[in-house]
């Protein structure tokens, strides 16, 4: 509806918390009276708050509150939440029981307004108290709305199409819950700032004045958001692979908008960047049908070239027998005279990507390594260093006195 004489159009949730406030000043007589035959309202003449009326306002929405919690407890028995917070089994269910309490509670505060029956001069306090009661509203609509949304889906996991690109949906399911988020914060964050009476096209073109500064502080954040398109468009790593970034080693959790979550072999949990990611060198362990194992014996300076032979021989063998290799690839050679050691180079291949199989295979392996120097009595060498004297006289008074 348009003002005459030049005006501009009305705030429409402005307009709706007066037109909310004066039902209430209109039915709220007719309220009151149908309660008070039920609790024990109090009036004031002078037109201040009742602390009776008060305490029946605090002990309903304590009521409501608790019936809520009640309800939220009852559908979290029809749900099984994984780490996401997603629903698996008997969503609908546990959606209607939190709507049930939602609307509960909002009809509780809305009952409350009324019997307070706050004063409207010199200022209409139940203006302020409708727009409080709206921000819940908005809130709880919020929550409501993504679950529903994040609800769907999950449920087009279910499709044929989902199934057929599994890890693709598995990567995209998160992305699209933090789309979702951030859709609907910035949509309420709109509201809100109608509901409050001010005017978010004005504030949004207040904004746009010093977009360039936003966009300098934020540079960080949109290169986080090209990287992840950089993700999804190369797909160098999917949901639980396992990948190699940098120093960084672990099976992939979960893909964002912003950052890549990393779960480390300590179990400790790395979030790294996308935007570093696109620019990094990534090693994806799970897409290679074999992992390396790559090792040197490092043996004494004192053993001769029979003792070395005879422990390349022993080492050449066990690499070809040992269970878990892969035959044909790999070597065992002589590699270097070391500070320290004469090195002998392992470097073979496990027929395994899996961690925990890796690690038995290349534990057994060192294990036959270490018996078999053990039996032809070839000694490990460690780090050392000799120290040489000079001939100097206070050396030579020094022995003389020895």
């Amino acid at each position: 509806m348009l003002l005459q004489d030049g005006q501009a159009t009305p705030d429409i949730a402005a307009d709706s918390v007066n037109a909310v406030s004066e039902a209430v000043s209109q039915y709220g007589e007719q309220l009151r009276g149908w309660l008070s035959h039920w609790l024990p309202v109090a009036g004031s003449a002078d037109g201040s708050v009742s602390l009776v009326n008060v305490a029946l306002v605090v002990g309903l929405l304590l009521m409501m509150l608790l019936v809520r919690l009640l309800l939220l407890k009852g559908a979290a028995r029809l749900l099984d939440v994984d780490d996401e917070g997603e629903m698996e089994q008997r969503p609908v269910a546990a959606v209607v029981f939190k709507l049930i309490g939602d609307v509960l509670l909002l009809l509780a505060i809305f009952v409350g307004v009324t019997l307070l029956n706050l004063p409207q001069k010199p200022l209409d306090w139940n203006i302020f108290a409708l727009r409080g009661w709206m921000t819940v509203a908005l809130v709880l609509a919020a929550q409501l709305s993504y679950t529903l949304l994040s609800l769907q889906i999950r449920l087009l996991g279910r499709t044929r199409l989902a199934r057929e690109h599994e890890g693709l949906f598995r990567q995209l399911r998160p992305l699209l819950n933090d789309a979702l988020k951030i859709a609907i914060g910035i949509f309420s964050v709109v509201l809100l700032i109608q509901i409050w009476g001010y005017n978010a096209g004005a504030l949004l073109a207040g904004l746009g004045i010093g977009g360039l500064a936003f966009a300098f502080a934020a540079q960080n954040s949109i290169a986080n958001i090209f990287g992840t398109v950089v993700i999804f468009t190369d797909r160098p790593y999917k949901v639980g692979d396992f990948i190699r970034i940098g120093e960084t080693e672990g099976w992939v959790e979960k893909i964002g908008v912003r950052s890549t979550r990393i779960r480390q072999l300590d179990t400790n949990i790395v979030t790294v960047p996308n935007a570093m990611i696109a620019d990094t060198e990534i090693v994806n362990i799970t897409e290679s049908p074999m992992r390396n194992i790559r090792f040197t014996v490092g043996l004494l300076y004192s053993h001769d070239a029979e003792v070395l032979e005879r422990a390349l021989s022993g080492i050449r063998a066990i690499t070809a027998e040992h269970e878990g290799l892969v035959r044909g690839m790999g070597w065992v050679h002589f590699d270097e005279f070391g500070a320290s050691s004469q090195d002998i180079l392992v470097n073979v291949f496990a027929d395994t990507t899996d961690i925990q199989r890796y690690m038995e295979i290349k534990e057994g392996l060192l294990l036959k390594v270490r018996r078999e120097m053990d039996a032809i009595g070839a000694g490990f060498a460690f780090p050392s260093r000799s120290i040489y004297l000079e001939d100097s006289p206070g050396l030579e008074r020094l022995r003389r006195e020895e």
